[in-house]
C-alpha cells in the first residue's frame, strides 16, 4: 500500500484509521449500488448528496489524523 519512500512507520493507530477509511469507502460503494437498484426500479434514490458528503467528511477527518501522525 505504501512505497518505501513513505518515510515513517505505520503505527497500530494509523492502521486502524486506514481500516476505518476503507470501511467508509465500502459504505459509499454500497450506497451507490443501492441507488442504482432504486433507479432500475424507477424509485427515488435511497441516498442523497448529503449522505455522500457525510461519508466524505468522515474520510477527510480520518485522513487528517493519519497526516498529523
Amino acid at each position: 500500500m505504501y512505497s518505501k519512500n513513505w518515510g515513517g512507520d505505520m503505527t497500530s493507530e494509523m492502521v486502524k484509521i486506514l481500516a476505518l477509511i476503507a470501511a467508509s469507502q465500502a459504505r459509499i460503494e454500497g450506497m451507490k449500488a443501492t441507488n442504482q437498484v432504486c433507479a432500475f426500479g424507477h424509485y427515488r434514490p435511497a441516498y442523497g448528496k448529503q449522505d455522500f458528503f457525510q461519508e466524505a467528511e468522515l474520510m477527510e477527518a480520518l485522513a487528517q489524523e493519519v497526516i498529523q501522525k
